[in-house]
């Protein structure tokens, strides 16, 4: 359940949004069951593995089901700060209001994981979880203004504004907000405390402007990753076509090493495409990404080169 930047306040904002500050951190997805913990990334991939008090997390309690929270990974001091609860004791709460998945998750904690909030021999990762609060400008005046005190040590990265009544849903939806500290007098009308003012960008004019820029860059970016990835692509292609050429027409059909051939194809290569002027791309996790190329245009591709391989 991914947020979206609060542009458009309802005029009963304050009494049906719940507001959550969050630390700076990874969001992450924790995953217990069968004597084990997991914690999984936006995208989906596994980074850790441990045990914790968290039903079915690890030995001690590998017969008491599984549980799914929502929660940020705080690298500065260990601590998974835990915002959403998604399934406790294999009882699925993701039907339910955010004002009772709150509540639900603060029991649970609570009363079925004594200690999960310290370090031990079953707890090897501290969890903590993050208390919501009203939305009426004086719940957020005393929090964020002068003298306000946060639920946690490390620094702020922003506020989540959860609508009361909304299921939990999969991916980004309107109904929950997202602001930086300093950006609340801009879109609330509440004034903050002088340090969140200072975070402001110097270039920072208003938030439909910061939306605006950062989908322009975002597209310079795309287009600039994308054509990366296609010359990346092209030269991985030709790279196949010649080592399948080398070996073809090996003398006495002997293998030779695939460092020779890859090695001489990727020379040939380089002086068939030096135009192109550009370093490989050194892909994360060992595979090669998807590319937006429409397939009559790589269909094309792989017929010219295979038409060069023939003439060759």
């Amino acid at each position: 359940m991914l947020s979206e930047w609060l542009v458009d306040v309802p005029t009963d904002f304050a009494s049906t949004y719940l507001t959550v500050p969050c630390p700076v951190g990874k969001r992450s997805l924790v995953v217990s069951g069968r004597g084990r913990t997991r914690c999984y990334t936006k995208s989906g991939y596994q980074v850790n593995q441990f045990s914790s008090l968290l039903p079915g997390g690890s030995r001690r309690n590998n017969n008491m089901g599984y549980a799914l929270l929502d929660c940020i990974w705080s690298e500065s001091n260990k601590t998974f700060y835990v915002i959403d609860v998604m399934c406790w004791f294999n009882q699925p709460v993701i039907e339910c209001d955010t004002f009772f998945r709150f509540e639900w998750l603060k029991s649970r904690l609570d009363e079925e994981a004594v200690g999960i909030n310290t370090i031990s021999k079953y707890n090897t990762m501290r969890f903590e979880r993050l208390p919501y609060y009203e939305s009426s400008p004086e719940a957020l005046s005393k929090l964020f203004g002068d003298g306000g005190q946060l639920p946690f040590s490390v620094e702020l990265d922003g506020i989540l504004f959860y609508n009361r009544e909304t299921h939990y849903t999969h991916g980004p939806t309107p109904l929950v907000g997202w602001l930086k500290a300093y950006m609340i007098p801009e879109i609330l009308g509440v004034s903050v405390a002088e340090k969140y003012a200072k975070e402001r960008p110097a270039k920072y004019i208003s938030l439909p402007k910061h939306i605006e820029y950062a989908k322009e860059l975002k597209k310079e970016k795309k287009e600039k990753t994308g054509f990366l990835l296609c010359s990346y692509y092209r030269r991985i292609l030709k790279v196949w076509s010649l080592a399948n050429q080398e070996l073809v027409l090996s003398e006495n059909h002997r293998r030779p090493s695939c460092f020779s051939v890859l090695s001489n194809s990727y020379r040939q290569m380089e002086e068939v495409d030096n135009h192109a002027n550009i370093s490989p791309v050194i892909c994360p996790l060992g595979v090669i990404p998807r590319i937006n190329v429409e397939d009559s245009d790589l269909q094309n591709h792989m017929n010219s080169i295979n038409m060069e391989s023939r003439s060759s």
